[in-house]
């Protein structure tokens, strides 16, 4: 996002932060709709996807994303397609997906019941 805005002269909005949850059952990253409203951007395009309720029609956004840590950015993804998630769930704004799990290590410790993001 930052790149194209960039290169059309156009302002990059400032980043803001949101509650993430790592959903390895999604294939793609979603972000709430609030949130990229908040930063003005334009759908890049509209695809299908499947839920628990069917089928379903989803806007798609190219957007920047960064993962912080308990010690500062795990992880930068720019120019990331995202679709939008019309409701936000238990106050989650951002669902990552696998595609962005392939630049991770992600360690998943079950007795601990944590899990480790790191690249």
């Amino acid at each position: 996002m930052a790149t194209g805005l960039h290169q059309a002269g156009q302002p990059i909005p400032a980043p803001i932060q949101a509650k993430a949850s790592l959903d390895p059952g999604s294939n793609v990253t979603c972000v709430a709709a609030n949130i990229l409203q908040r930063l003005g951007l334009s759908s890049s395009g509209q695809t299908t996807t499947q839920s628990i309720q069917g089928t379903a029609f989803v806007n798609l956004f190219v957007v920047s994303l960064s993962l912080l840590g308990p010690t500062g950015v795990v992880l930068t993804e720019s120019d990331l397609q995202v679709m939008e998630l019309s409701q936000p769930l238990s106050g989650i704004e951002v669902l990552v997906g696998r595609d962005i799990l392939p630049g991770c290590f992600l360690i998943v410790d079950g007795p601990q019941r944590s899990v480790t993001l790191a690249t």
